[in-house]
């Protein structure tokens, strides 16, 4: 019977010794062999529709870029920052993404008017119980200076300043003689606001409020002492903050200094106590504490900008909440006088938080604050604001229910807390902008998730992690179990028992448990895991291939290879491998899919992606507490791996047919 090629299909049972060949008369036959091959894989219908199964599949995540409306970082979610969009049940297509975004920045340097020639520094407070954030100044020349929020008609934005005479402090001590460092809060829990400032001799001092909220009377600037009776003192500049820092409704005292530490002294039986973990050397990244600056100088004596050695001036502190679904932790923003600044997120506990730094130079649609052009002596402050999303407007409030807040509760998805940013800048200007939200109109082919994400997106985007995760791993795995298996069946003796003995250990394993063991120590990650695949799955083919070179070795071309003086290399890689290549690339077909499903099945338990990541085992992990009522949250993903793994099988079960001379009679 002829094929319509110039040879006989019996060439496979060797009518034709392969030992007669030259290494390119060799490479000749082979490359008949899978013509002739590719002809009878076009006469299988199941083939067919696993390779163009393949090939549309990989199409979808070659063009993933092109063909979808969201990103991969909108989606994902790390263990430091949610997604920017509003947590929300999953939709289907016509549901609205809320995301949140920033105003255009207002310039207010009309209402503020503050004197070109003046430094500031600034904090917010509400001295008049009004419900409106007030600001509370102090200058460079002493001077504490208080902005009375009057409020306008504007809904979105019923903020406007206005300096205040009807409101005055105590005389500022004459110790004090340049920059004057103010913030505010109830010390002594008597419900009216009290002021703290910090001077440029390195103490910090108090005026209590002994009035009432609508009719303050204040007390003489007094010098603030610790629990051991000692002077709050520090060289250089004084920056307080006053906050409830560990959230037992007490207000603690937050001190920046001139020698780039933050002190933490929290209220405690009537009484500033220091705390006992929170400095920048312990809990924050360690190369803050020592940083070097580019402090061009710092405000002297009098209030002028003189010139002095790098490590002068102050840092101060602003907390926020940057992520905007949680109040549990306090951010915070490390400001530097040289007009360099750092965001901070916290995590773990709530009263001794650890800090992890925020890149703001990689603004994402996971963080994404307006851009703060650091300048010499710059000042600015967060303060956050409550937002209804059931109602489709902004309330302002003074106090937050932290209940509403708490991850996962039915409240979460109608109130989200927001923040608003004021600047101030050298020459007196003041800018003012705002967060809020913005519905998202691209469409949800597929629906979304319970973060807003486009499970549609996220699907193609996870095809292209999966299929490049299954070719990497049979890839790597396939060359390193096909040289050490070539290397034992070749040499036989006590290589080739050490060799096996070692693929036996890996073998005594089940393969699941394996890769759960490797990638639980790595930690996980896409690639941990993938490494964790590939130390299951390289020994079987060492053991594939060590049967084929044994099987191979003992062929006249080898004893005539051996006869003319090649090396053992060129033996094993250029005559022996080219001839068992089959088995290895039928195998491997076949294992691409197993790849994926292993991979989605660690993930789902937690081994392999992140939450949020685009992977589809990983989706399903996601999606499974919302399969009653949104089933598309795992059908997707479900139906991507099911095409996979059938198609790879489709395709190596073909080449199986064609490459065994029994099957394909």
């Amino acid at each position: 019977m002829q094929s319509g090629f110039e040879y006989d299909v019996d060439i496979y049972d060797e009518e034709i010794p392969s030992e007669v060949f030259s290494f390119k008369e060799s490479l000749r036959a082979r490359f008949r062999e899978l013509r002739h091959s590719v002809s009878l894989l076009k006469r299988s219908p199941l083939f067919i529709f696993g390779f163009f199964t393949i090939m549309f599949l990989v199409a979808l995540a070659v063009f993933a870029p092109f063909i979808t409306n969201f990103g991969p970082s909108e989606f994902a979610i790390d263990d430091i920052l949610h997604v920017n969009y509003i947590k929300q049940p999953p939709g289907w297509r016509d549901k609205v993404t809320k995301q949140i975004a920033w105003s255009e920045i207002n310039d207010l340097s009309t209402d503020f008017g503050i004197d070109p020639n003046l430094a500031v520094r600034s904090c917010i407070v509400d001295l008049n119980n009004d419900s409106l954030e007030d600001i509370l100044v102090g200058t460079n020349s002493s001077q504490l200076l208080f902005y009375e929020n009057i409020g306008s008609d504007d809904p979105v934005n019923p903020n406007k300043w206005t300096l205040s005479s009807t409101l005055t402090f105590p005389t500022i001590p004459e110790n004090i003689t340049g920059l004057v460092s103010p913030a505010a809060g109830d010390i002594n829990n008597d419900s009216v606001t009290d002021v703290v400032i910090g001077g440029n001799d390195g103490k910090i001092y108090q005026t209590l409020n002994n009035g009432t909220p609508g009719s303050p009377e204040w007390t003489d600037f007094s010098l603030m002492y610790d629990i051991d009776g000692e002077e709050l003192r520090y060289a250089g500049q004084a920056h307080p903050t006053l906050v409830d820092y560990n959230h037992d409704n007490q207000t603690d005292l937050v001190i920046g200094s001139s020698d780039y530490a933050i002190d933490v002294y929290l209220w405690e039986y009537d009484v500033f106590q220091r705390a006992w973990g929170f400095e920048l050397q312990s809990n924050m990244p360690k190369d803050i504490k020592n940083r070097k600056l580019s402090l061009d100088g710092s405000y002297g004596s009098g209030g002028e900008w003189v010139d002095t050695p790098l490590g002068s001036g102050s840092v101060r502190v602003n907390f926020i909440h940057i992520k905007p679904d949680s109040v549990k932790y306090w951010d915070i923003a490390v400001i530097f006088d040289s007009g360099d600044y750092e965001f901070f997120t916290a995590t773990d506990i709530v009263s001794n938080p650890n800090y992890v730094m925020l890149d703001k130079s990689k603004p994402s649609a996971r963080f994404d604050f307006p851009i703060v052009e650091a300048e010499i002596s710059f000042d600015f402050l967060f303060y956050d604001y409550i937002i209804d999303v059931s109602a489709g407007n902004i309330t302002f409030e003074t106090e937050v229910n932290q209940s509403e807040f708490i991850e996962g509760g039915e409240n979460q998805t109608e109130i989200i807390k927001l923040s608003r940013l004021l600047e101030f800048k050298p020459g007196g200007t003041v800018v003012y902008s705002f967060q809020f939200l913005e519905e998202d109109g691209r469409v949800h082919y597929f629906g979304t998730d319970q973060q807003g994400g486009d499970i549609y997106s996220r699907c193609i985007w996870a095809l292209q992690t999966d299929l490049i995760l299954a070719i990497w791993v049979v890839a790597i795995a396939v060359v390193i179990g096909t040289i050490i298996g070539a290397i034992a069946g070749y040499f036989g003796g006590w290589i080739d028992q050490l060799i096996m003995r070692i693929t036996d250990v890996f073998f005594a394993f089940p393969g699941l448990i394996l890769a759960m063991a490797i990638a639980a120590a790595l930690g996980r990650s896409m690639f941990n895991l993938s490494i964790a695949l590939i130390a299951v799955w390289w020994a079987g083919y060492a053991r594939i291939a060590r049967g084929q070179v044994i099987s191979e070795k003992s062929r006249l071309y080898v004893e005539a290879a051996r006869a003319v003086g090649l090396g053992n290399s060129r033996i094993i890689f250029r005559h022996v491998l080219p001839n068992s290549i089959y088995p290895l690339l039928v195998a491997a077909t076949l294992d691409l899919g197993g790849v994926v499903l292993t991979a989605a099945g660690l993930s789902f338990i937690g081994f392999g992606a992140n939450p949020g990541d685009a992977e589809l085992g990983r989706m399903i992990a996601d999606g499974r507490d919302y399969f009653i009522k949104s089933p598309w949250l795992v059908f997707f993903p479900g139906f991507f791996i099911f095409l996979i793994v059938l198609a790879f099988n489709l395709i190596g079960d073909g080449i199986r047919d064609v490459m065994d001379p029994k099957l394909r009679r």
